[in-house]
């Protein structure tokens, strides 16, 4: 599925709900992304569907850092 506008919310959540579905016949356990926006969009949207948390990697001068940026409720 080419995206064509990345910047279009709704591009973002099909492709987001064709990755999770895609990856749900593996039963991850999290989602991690670099922190560039698209791939922190993407991330978030397929960890939301798979309702597992969602780990962002950003560099710092000592190594590297981890944020959980999404959460499963329930």
């Amino acid at each position: 599925m080419p995206m064509t506008n990345r910047a279009d919310p709704s591009n973002v959540e099909l492709a987001g709900a064709a990755l999770a579905e895609v990856a749900a016949q593996y039963r991850p356990t999290s989602v991690v992304s670099w922190s560039a926006t698209l791939d922190v969009l993407l991330a978030h949207v397929v960890a939301r569907e798979l309702g597992i948390p969602a780990w962002r990697r950003t560099s710092t001068w000592a190594g590297c850092c981890w944020t959980a940026t999404t959460r499963p409720t329930g």
